[in-house]
């Protein structure tokens, strides 16, 4: 319910019979790492404000590869710096790019982005291309789409970007044509 309000705020503690829980799940572990850990309408509403999900997935990835799971693996895994997103996305904005006319400067971008390897290090040119380009998408995509007043409201925080970049996400990986950036007003 919505919480805004004080005649609709929560009141109260929810029992924890309620709360989201497992024990002993098939797989052997749980992961998470500040990803929606419940389906959207199961249980109560825990939150709204979740990350995407890619962490999650490349801890579950790197589980999964690991032959002993000791705590030298353990420091791997949690320092592992490996971009999912990236590797999702960078195949998709390489394919938009193409037969495109591009600047020398844009060129050289795309260049770095096709040979590189995901990995979001300090000294990775092509990381930090990935994310200026990530982080200014939903822009270019969707705020001719509405009025300034609205998007302004609809993206001031980051956390509040992220359906704008899931949605995007999935446009992207499902074919993101030139139409998107047709910059309508």
């Amino acid at each position: 319910q919505d919480g805004s309000t004080p005649d609709t705020q929560w009141k109260g503690l929810m029992p924890m019979a309620r709360h989201p829980q497992i024990r002993n799940p098939e797989k052997g572990y749980v992961v998470t790492a500040n990803n929606q850990v419940v389906q959207d309408g199961v249980g109560l509403p825990i939150g709204h404000e979740y990350d995407t999900g890619y962490r999650a997935q490349r801890i579950e990835e790197l589980l999964l590869q690991a032959e002993a799971l000791d705590e030298t693996a353990m420091a791997r895994i949690q320092g592992d710096v490996l971009a999912p997103r990236a590797r999702r996305l960078v195949p998709c904005l390489v394919r938009a790019c193409e037969g495109a006319q591009l600047s020398p400067m844009a060129q050289q971008a795309l260049s770095l982005l096709k040979d590189w390897d995901f990995v979001m290090s300090v000294d990775s040119p092509a990381a930090t291309i990935f994310e200026v380009v990530s982080s200014r998408l939903p822009d270019l995509v969707w705020q001719d789409e509405m009025p300034d007043r609205l998007y302004d409201k609809a993206t001031v925080h980051d956390r509040s970007r992220r359906p704008f970049q899931t949605h995007l996400d999935n446009m992207l990986s499902d074919g993101l044509t030139p139409s998107w950036f047709d910059d309508g007003r």
